[in-house]
């Protein structure tokens, strides 16, 4: 070999053995970790995201609605005060169902209005049985809570 060839050589040999070195220094000597950094500024906003799929079945356009009538009072003549039993419907608006109901008396006795069934008729009325036991009329009132229902 030449003097020549063989400082090449030794260049050569040099550099590889300082990469290998370089190479080792980063991977068997790491030190402790410093401590964390500032928080860096917020980053733009994204692109819009796809729509999300459909919620879930609901209730709109919530009404109340009514329907009345006069229950006969007892007559004297009557052998069993309140026997005369009146029932009174009320229908939702078409395209509604029936959510609850309730009713009301009026009279000169509201009291002695006695409500026997206060019930859904089907999924779209509401319907009350009641007597009068006074010998007055009074008026009962079927109320019924609708909604579109989806």
């Amino acid at each position: 070999m030449t003097p020549h060839h063989e400082g090449n050589l030794t260049v050569r040999s040099m550099k590889r053995f300082a990469l290998l070195l370089a190479l080792f220094t980063l991977i068997a000597c790491e030190g402790d970790s410093g401590p964390t950094g500032p928080e860096g500024p917020a980053g733009s906003q994204g692109p819009i995201g796809s729509q999300g799929p459909g919620g879930p079945p609901g209730v709109s356009n919530l009404g109340i609605v009514s329907a009345s009538a006069t229950i006969p009072g007892a007559t004297p003549s009557d052998t069993i005060p309140g026997q005369i039993q009146l029932t009174v419907r009320v229908d939702c608006p078409t395209g509604k169902k029936i959510m609850g109901g309730g009713y009301s008396s009026t009279g000169d006795r509201p009291d002695a209005v006695q409500v026997y069934r206060s019930f859904p008729s089907d999924d779209a009325s509401w319907s009350i049985t009641a007597n009068n036991s006074y010998v007055g009329p009074s008026t009962i009132t079927a109320f019924a809570i609708c909604a579109v229902v989806s």
